[in-house]
């Protein structure tokens, strides 16, 4: 045999061991499942000084939800089945708040990130 016979010969082998081993399309995708995260926010601008706000939640992990604000803790986020729940208190103070909400499967393999701001006349806005 020739060199040029023993390369096609090794990589049609090759070929069929991939291809019988595993690389089948299921439900999941190829080569399994893999981390997805999607919330349903757009831009909200919500006319109420304490409250809270519900946010479609797509994903096939488990999450982790951060809030940071310079403000202190005026904001709160947690993940309640499908929906991520943002509750804000009142805006005594009447200044602008700013809150950064960062959404993530484990190993933060795919995070979001929200930005809500509070004028002061109490208007809450939630963007992506």
């Amino acid at each position: 045999m020739t060199m040029k016979n023993n390369i096609i010969i090794f990589f049609t082998a090759a070929i069929l061991a991939a291809v019988s081993t595993g690389c089948s399309v299921n439900e999941e995708g190829i080569l399994g499942s893999f981390p997805y995260l999607e919330l349903e926010v757009g831009t909200k601008a919500i006319t109420k000084a304490a409250s809270s706000e519900a946010v479609a939640v797509t994903t096939n992990r488990s999450l982790s939800v951060t809030v940071e604000s310079p403000q202190g803790t005026w904001l709160k986020a947690v993940v309640e089945g499908d929906q991520l729940v943002l509750s804000w208190s009142q805006n005594e103070l009447e200044i602008p708040r700013e809150a950064t909400v960062i959404v993530s499967t484990p190993n933060s393999l795919v995070t979001k990130t929200l930005a809500v701001t509070q004028d002061a006349s109490g208007e809450l806005t939630i963007r992506e």
